[in-house]
This record gives C-alpha cells, structure tokens and sequence, in this order.
C-alpha cells in the first residue's frame, strides 16, 4: 500500500493474523499477531505485509465515511 494519510478519520488496524509492517509519518513499527496499531487523523501511513504467511487485519474508522 502507498504511503497516504486521512486527513479527518482516525483509524485502527487489529492484527487477526500473521505479521508485518506498519509505517506511520516516518517511523516505522513491525507487528504480529493480536497488536493493535492506532493512527490518528493526518498521519501518513502504510501498511506492508513482508512475509510469506497472510497477514489479516480488523481496520476501524472513525468519524464514518461522509460521501
């Protein structure tokens, strides 16, 4: 996934399986199983899964999708 930020909605990604990469403005965070990653509103982030196994994901949002 390309490096892009949500200007209004805060998110959360639950890690159901597997493991990866997350990186957040220029930080950057590996996580396994069960860890919980928060990025709040106008961070940049991205998400890499760098390994052979799936990596699963829960992803909340908040405020919802105003279209």
């Amino acid at each position: 996934m390309e490096k892009h930020a949500h200007e209004v909605q805060n998110r959360f990604y639950v890690v159901l399986e597997g493991e990866g990469s997350f990186r957040i403005n220029d930080e950057d965070f590996h996580t396994k199983q069960g860890e919980v990653i928060w990025i709040p509103a106008g961070n940049s982030h991205c998400i890499v899964n760098d390994h052979d196994a799936p990596m699963v994901l829960l992803v909340g949002i908040a405020p919802p999708h105003a279209d």
